[in-house]
């Protein structure tokens, strides 16, 4: 049964990413299992938008990227009630990032602005793109893409999440040949221990 095989995976996966289980040698195993029983449930049902989701996950916890963005790209044209979309676009576009397959991860962070605007992460993927591949550093629409993403964030995360998006701003700047301004911007993102 496709989604009894969907159901423990997805169990399985979720003790590892909420670190209910410490022993290395137990995350590997669990992850083993939760990949069989994932891509059982998608062999008999390839509609199954969530398992597809979740397994792209387990691969990317594998640091398997390439097929964790398959499994990501077989998830979105799966996903009919658009109930995971957010969520698979945003994997399409980190593991093209991580690939530094620019044009995709172009494509994933312009069609996660499209469709949902109000969600920072597609603010965020906006600024990572500013830190890789053919993109130019512009530091003004990074810092305008910094403030987008505090009227975005909700108000308790906004202290992580304006670190992070200073990180950004400081990569594009340091691309940009401003190395000194990069380093004034990295030591005010620096946290403590309580935000980071």
């Amino acid at each position: 049964d496709p989604a009894a095989l969907e159901l423990r995976g997805t169990a399985r996966f979720t003790r590892v990413q909420r670190s209910l289980i410490r022993d290395q040698a137990e995350i590997a195993r669990v992850l083993e299992d939760a990949e069989r029983d994932l891509l059982a449930a998608t062999e008999l049902d390839r509609t199954r938008a969530t398992a597809h989701t979740v397994l792209s996950t387990v691969y990317y916890y594998k640091l398997n990227k390439a097929s964790s963005y398959l499994q990501a790209e077989k998830a979105y044209p799966a996903d009919a009630y658009l109930a995971a979309a957010p969520a698979i676009v945003w994997r399409l576009f980190v593991t093209a990032y991580d690939m530094e397959e620019y044009p995709n991860a172009t494509r994933w962070c312009a069609e996660g602005r499209r469709r949902f605007r109000a969600d920072p992460q597609f603010v965020r993927c906006q600024l990572a793109l500013y830190t890789m591949g053919p993109q130019k550093p512009d530091p003004a629409a990074a810092w305008q893409l910094l403030d987008t993403l505090g009227s975005l964030t909700p108000k308790h995360q906004w202290e992580y999440s304006r670190r992070e998006g200073q990180l950004l701003v400081a990569a594009t700047l340091a691309r940009a040949g401003l190395p000194d301004s990069a380093r004034r911007v990295i030591e005010r993102a620096k946290a403590t221990p309580e935000i980071d």
